[in-house]
Formats: structure tokens, sequence, C-alpha cells
């Protein structure tokens, strides 16, 4: 096969348009590496906005403990 022998990829055409390409599976190896790098990336950089988004908010020093409370609770309101 040509992916195979060549490395080189091959497209797969329906109706004039691509549909699939066939990689080498050394290049597929690389390519989730670089979904996985990306997919760090924005992780990291939504905690980034999130950290920015909450510098001047005040949460309860038991927050961490008692989440179920502040979420669920009907007077939770009331504790804030």
């Amino acid at each position: 096969m040509k992916v195979k022998d060549t490395k080189q990829l091959a497209l797969v055409i329906s109706q004039k348009e691509p549909q699939v390409a066939i990689v080498s599976l050394e290049d597929f190896e690389k390519l989730q590496n670089l979904r996985y790098k990306n997919s760090a990336k924005s992780l990291l950089d939504t905690a980034l906005q999130v950290r920015e988004l909450l510098e001047n908010e005040t949460l309860p020093a038991d927050l961490s403990e008692r989440h179920d409370f502040y979420n669920y609770e009907d007077d939770a309101d009331k504790h804030l």
C-alpha cells in the first residue's frame, strides 16, 4: 500500500470532496500527540481565564469542604 511504503497520506474522495485521509501510524501518533498538547493548553488557558474572572471575588473559606451545601441548599444564598 502506498501509505505504508512511502509514508505519504492517501485521500478518499467522494463526489469531488475529500472524505477520509489515510495516514501512516507514525503520522497518526504525531497527530494524536499534537491534539493532546492542544487540549492541555486549552485547559490551562481556561484555568487562567477563570482565575482572572474570580480575582476580585470573595468565596466562603469552607467552600472546598461544603461545596454541595453552597450548590444545592436553598439557604446557601443567605450564607454568602
